[in-house]
């Protein structure tokens, strides 16, 4: 008998509103959903593929979205420092920070699933695992806003050239530093509901943002390698140049409203979390990845 676990939502059950609970739309106006917050990253990562000794395995850091221009100019970074990496040469993180400015913006209505509930339930007759997600569909006005993206990117860690099979070179420094420029979409929308249930009727806060983006990034960067001998001398020396870049990516706010507009209900932990994620190319270590999980403790 395989008696292995099988690891993975094998499952996911989608489960509506029944006739005993209904749901009724008390307002909309995605102008009302969060405009910038405060952070702390909890888990990070950031890792280039041709240059694994640069990873930053377990990052902790700081995000912040701040609006300079009321619906036309926003301010956001995010700085990160590795607690895990393979190679401790020199000091290690990473900071990006920018502008967005607001091209075009438009309301109009469209079909939300508003996610209600989420579990996982252990299957053990089976050895698997059913995800259970619980949400209903509402029409209401949502907000589509397209970006122009400008800002600074510094990246500094390990650097071990791999390229060659018959020379080993001593693990250095690489420091990215340089601009980006690109173009982001943003979906968001903000609604207040109320759930209708055994004559018991409850209201509360549902939103979303959601935003895509993609840059092209100008890294100008140069590595000074020397070759490892292993004590048999001085070794040859070699110089690697790089410079452009670019990267993909989203960034999501699970919940953009405060308690107050949850009608003083708590928001869970996980209900105040910003999420991001990015994959591309920088100069001399090819594809990497970026993402992390925080948990805001300010929203304005």
């Amino acid at each position: 008998m395989n008696t292995r676990l099988i690891v993975g939502i094998l499952l996911i059950a989608c489960v509506s509103a029944t006739a005993q609970e209904t749901y009724t739309k008390l307002s909309e106006d995605p102008s009302e959903a969060i405009k910038g917050h405060v952070g702390i990253e909890l888990y990070g990562v950031d890792a280039g593929f041709k240059n694994i000794s640069g990873s930053m395995l377990f990052t902790v850091g700081v995000t912040a979205r701040y609006p300079l221009v009321s619906n036309k100019i926003m301010a956001e970074g995010i700085a990160r420092f590795p607690l895990i990496r393979f190679e401790k040469k020199g000091f290690a993180f990473l900071a990006d920070a920018g502008i967005l400015y607001t091209l075009n913006s438009n309301d109009a209505p469209d079909d939300v699933k508003v996610i209600l509930g989420y579990k996982e339930v252990d299957n053990f007759g089976s050895n698997t695992r059913t995800a259970i997600t619980k949400y209903v569909n509402i029409n209401g006005t949502v907000r589509k806003n397209t970006y122009a993206r400008a800002g600074v990117y510094l990246r500094n860690s390990a650097f071990d050239d791999t390229s060659e099979n018959m020379i080993d070179y001593y693990v250095t420094n690489i420091f990215h530093k340089g601009v980006y420029l690109g173009l982001g979409r943003e979906r968001q929308y903000y609604f207040q509901l109320q759930r209708n249930r055994d004559n018991n009727p409850a209201k509360f806060g549902a939103g979303s943002i959601f935003m895509l983006y993609a840059d092209v990034m100008i890294l100008p960067v140069n590595v000074d390698l020397v070759q490892d001998t292993f004590g048999m001398g001085a070794g040859a020396t070699k110089e690697l140049n790089g410079l452009l870049g670019g990267r993909i990516g989203f960034k999501w706010y699970r919940n953009p409203f405060t308690r107050a507009q949850n009608f003083d209900r708590k928001i869970p932990f996980f209900g105040n979390s910003f999420f991001t994620m990015e994959a591309g190319v920088r100069p001399l270590e090819g594809l990497f990845v970026t993402g992390g999980f925080t948990y805001i403790i300010h929203k304005f």
